[in-house]
């Protein structure tokens, strides 16, 4: 899209992929489709380079690592150190969403809206806060935090300006 958002254009795999994942890194764009569980990394987003398949809920790239990559899958998290080509379990909470950010470390939330934070790439994490329901989406930068979360039976955008411990509501669609 080059009008924020309002028109868009096939880049490639239009009608190919359904990506429930992308991240822009590295000057890499990695994806996830959730038809084959194919995940995918491109450098000039064109051609894509299918480095495994599995199932996924949500994938956050290392800000100083382009080959690290943690995952939240159905078993718990995973951690992948080549670039999404091998996948191992690895310790912390069960999350449904991940992001990371170079400053704030790698944060997530579970599906139940717990958030927890890692500042140390995903070797230990501690408990930060809880969002008003089950997040779809998560955004942490250095200073806001934005969740997309269903909750009172409307998807609502939660902002968070305190490195997740407390979110208060800046958007909501209409029931």
């Amino acid at each position: 899209s080059s009008d924020a958002g309002v028109t868009w254009r096939d880049v490639s795999l239009g009608g190919e992929v359904d990506f429930h994942g992308l991240a822009f890194a590295h000057d890499r764009v990695y994806g996830w489709d959730s038809g084959s569980g194919r995940f995918m990394v491109s450098a000039d987003r064109r051609i894509w380079d299918t480095r495994s398949a599995l199932p996924l809920a949500s994938f956050a790239v290392d800000p100083d690592d382009p080959e690290h990559i943690v995952g939240a899958g159905p078993d718990g998290l995973v951690a992948s150190r080549d670039g999404g080509r091998t996948w191992n379990p690895t310790q912390g909470p069960a999350l449904a969403v991940l992001s990371w950010d170079h400053t704030v470390g790698l944060a997530g939330a579970t599906p139940a809206g717990d958030v927890h934070r890692s500042s140390d790439r995903g070797a230990t994490w501690t408990a930060a806060g809880r969002l008003p329901g089950p997040p779809q989406a998560l955004l942490a930068t250095a200073t806001t935090w934005y969740a997309a979360v269903d909750a009172h039976g409307a998807t609502g955008i939660y902002r968070s300006v305190n490195t997740g411990g407390t979110w208060s509501l800046y958007y909501r669609d209409r029931p």
